[in-house]
């Protein structure tokens, strides 16, 4: 059992104690009893002011501060219990905030932007993306709960580990992001297996193939009806999107001869209603017939099967699509250059994977 006092703040012999009243002298004191006294626990009873003197080692609670102090081997009286070495295995795992069968800390998820009223102890969140309220400024960090109702801001170090619930998976921060400790894939939308065939849809012309401009959705292309939905479960996370598909190659008249260069066909990803592509690569190749006159043939292939790498933006639900981009063979002298296209595609398979 410990004793406690009132308070350590108060420096004159206060004027109207009540019986009962402790407190510790603090240093310098003044009045006509607490003076020279410092140090000392002043008791007040009927009879008046009583000082007792702590032995070396003893521990009071400060009521006015929340907190223990102990009175050194000098005579002064320190903040906390002093230095203690705990036994080897003496904590139980049962004892540790947040810990049952692991002392890995336990987050909720990595998207949560607004700090959750009422939390309650151990919950933990990583901080999401674009944080408000208390929480602004602080994305990346770990959000805790200690004491039921607030939460303890941790700035993680380098090599620091925990596990996300949401993902199912642990994560490392490397001194600027959280990572995926196993690279896991966490989540899949699709794949979408279509055994039909969706034909040629036109469009608006087409423009020079780039690796650095992406294509646009607006150009002569055959588009895959098929769409997926994903709602990534962090921002910044890696998705993975495949897509193979037959290809039933034709071509046709572009009702111009304007064209100045043979044009690739364009396997490209869009999302939302975005115009320009989010990804995108070349299916055929292009063989010369006639260096003079620029005719081509293209080296098309019966099948697409491509993957691409892209980031998600968010945790918000995006809608993903496929397009296949007509090519341009340019006959110059000619009256009409002609597409290059799909006029068919089948047994089609489309699929995305969330990297954790």
């Amino acid at each position: 059992m410990f004793d406690s006092v009132l308070t350590r703040s108060i420096s004159d012999q206060p004027s109207g104690p009540e019986v009962g009243d402790r407190l510790l002298v603090p240093p310098a004191a003044t009045g006509v009893d607490w003076s020279g006294k410092d140090g000392r626990i002043a008791i007040y009873l009927e009879s008046g002011w009583h000082f007792a003197i702590y032995p070396i080692g003893r521990l009071i609670f400060i009521e006015d501060e929340g907190a223990f102090y102990h009175r050194d081997q000098n005579g002064s009286w320190i903040a906390g219990v002093g230095t203690i070495a705990l036994v080897a295995s003496s904590i139980p795992i049962t004892s540790i905030i947040g810990a049952k069968a692991s002392t890995l800390l336990k987050v909720e998820n990595q998207t949560i932007n607004a700090p959750p009223s009422s939390p309650v102890v151990p919950t933990a969140y990583i901080i999401g993306p674009s944080p408000t309220g208390s929480w602004s400024g602080q994305s990346g960090k770990l959000a805790i709960c200690l004491v039921t109702g607030s939460f303890t801001i941790i700035n993680p170090d380098e090599g620091d580990e925990v596990y996300d619930k949401s993902l199912k998976a642990d994560i490392k921060f490397n001194g600027s992001v959280w990572l995926s400790a196993a690279g896991s894939w966490v989540a899949i939308s699709g794949p979408v297996l279509t055994t039909g065939s969706t034909g040629f849809a036109g469009g608006g012309g087409t423009s020079l193939y780039s690796d650095t401009v992406p294509p646009v959705n607006t150009a002569t292309a055959t588009p895959d009806p098929a769409t997926i939905t994903h709602t990534a479960k962090r921002a910044g996370a890696l998705l993975r999107i495949s897509y193979r598909a037959r290809v039933t190659w034709a071509s046709g008249n572009t009702g111009t001869s304007s064209y100045t260069s043979n044009i690739p066909a364009v396997l490209a990803v869009f999302r939302d209603s975005v115009t320009n592509a989010i990804a995108w690569c070349t299916v055929n190749n292009i063989t010369f017939v006639d260096p003079g006159t620029f005719a081509a043939t293209f080296n098309d292939l019966p099948f697409v099967n491509e993957e691409f790498l892209v980031t998600a933006p968010d945790t918000a639900a995006h809608v993903y699509k496929i397009v296949l981009l007509a090519g341009i063979n340019d006959f110059t002298g000619a009256s009409n250059d002609q597409y290059h296209y799909a006029s068919a595609l089948s047994r089609r398979q489309f699929m995305i994977e969330e990297s954790a």
